[in-house]
């Protein structure tokens, strides 16, 4: 179906739409994907959607350059976003910067094919380009160049300690990962929620103060990996026995556990917990 009646390759200054990308978008109760579209990011790219209380409309073009259908299309996300006007956002999305390269290949395949190309467009080819990856890039994301130095670079060598420690990520700085080692110390994976529920009982079997280290540890834990900072043991208790059936786990919104306050409203995201 053709939404805009011009489009930015169409050489009138229609500025281009903007799609979510769908890797990690629906680890959230309170995301739907609702429809993609044509985009550099495949069709399984959110170009409507729902976040919370907000509404994604991908398409750039003003309410003059929509077709008679997409104007039909357009009023019913909006009927249906109404309901949930005031709710809060449960997950906030960490997203990097878009890849660049592949832009300025279809802007300079656009050039060569005789299309005309705006000003704006012309100057975005201007952008340095990024520099070569080598074999390590990738591990660079997960691990320190110390960790690096001390596997000797060797790709596989590396791969097989992801591979062991996995379960003990954590974000560690921006586009960061890292083996998280109070997690390990406790064997438990941060997406399984046993995890939570085994750090609250050191709490508890720590409360008469013979455990110091454990309650350390478990305090640390769950600051670090739920939206919580309760001072006293009841109220964690309370936390836990109030929400475990609705907590759910996302790597989206900073590797949390957080509170589906949706789940019991009908036609919305189910069990998203793990």
């Amino acid at each position: 179906m053709r939404v805009q009646t011009e489009g930015d390759k169409d050489g009138n200054d229609q500025l281009i739409g903007l799609a979510s990308n769908d890797a990690g978008f629906l680890d959230s109760p309170d995301v739907e994907w609702i429809s993609g579209g044509v985009s550099s990011k495949g069709p399984q790219a959110v170009a409507i959607g729902r976040h919370g209380h907000f509404f994604l409309w991908g398409f750039a073009a003003s309410q003059t350059y929509l077709s008679d259908e997409a104007k039909l299309v357009l009023l019913n996300p909006l009927h249906y976003i109404a309901k949930f006007d005031g709710a809060a956002i449960v997950a906030r999305f960490t997203q990097g910067l878009a890849e660049v390269e592949e832009f300025k290949k279809v802007m300079r395949q656009r050039i060569k094919d005789g299309e005309d190309v705006s000003e704006r467009e012309r100057a975005s080819l201007g952008r340095p380009a990024p520099e070569a990856p080598d074999r390590l890039d990738p591990f660079r994301h997960y691990l320190s160049s110390e960790e690096l130095e001390s596997l000797g670079g060797d790709p596989a060598k590396v791969a097989k300690y992801l591979r062991v420690n996995l379960r003990y990520f954590h974000p560690t700085g921006p586009y960061q990962l890292g083996v998280d080692p109070e997690l390990r110390r406790l064997g438990f994976a941060n997406d399984d929620l046993s995890m939570v529920v085994r750090a609250v009982k050191m709490l508890n079997a720590g409360s008469d103060g013979n455990i110091e280290i454990d309650i350390a540890l478990a305090r640390t834990l769950l600051e670090r990996y739920t939206n919580q900072s309760f001072a006293k043991l009841q109220q964690w208790n309370e936390w836990l026995r109030a929400n475990r059936s609705t907590l759910f786990f996302s790597e989206s919104a900073g590797y949390k556990w957080l509170v589906n306050p949706y789940r019991s409203l009908k036609g919305l995201n189910g069990d998203c917990g793990r």
